[in-house]
């Protein structure tokens, strides 16, 4: 399986991070946070549709139901 994920590659970098092999998890390369405004732009936008926070212009809010949630965590 690790020669497997070894072959992987697009270019000269690895397209996984991580592999699973004899119930143990593996990190093949080391990952840092990058161009990350698309996914937290979906996971704003996700809480927003679900009346978790609320958006006005760059300014998010939490709102009551998402402080609810927090607290019961």
């Amino acid at each position: 399986m690790f020669t497997s994920y070894q072959k992987s590659r697009i270019g000269q970098g690895l397209v996984h991070n991580y592999m699973i092999e004899d119930n143990m998890a593996w990190r093949l390369r080391e990952t840092s946070p990058r161009r990350t405004t698309p996914r937290l732009d979906n996971a704003i936008q996700y809480l927003t549709d679900i009346g978790l926070v609320t958006k006005d212009g760059k300014l998010v809010r939490i709102t009551h139901d998402g402080l609810m949630l927090i607290e019961g965590i």
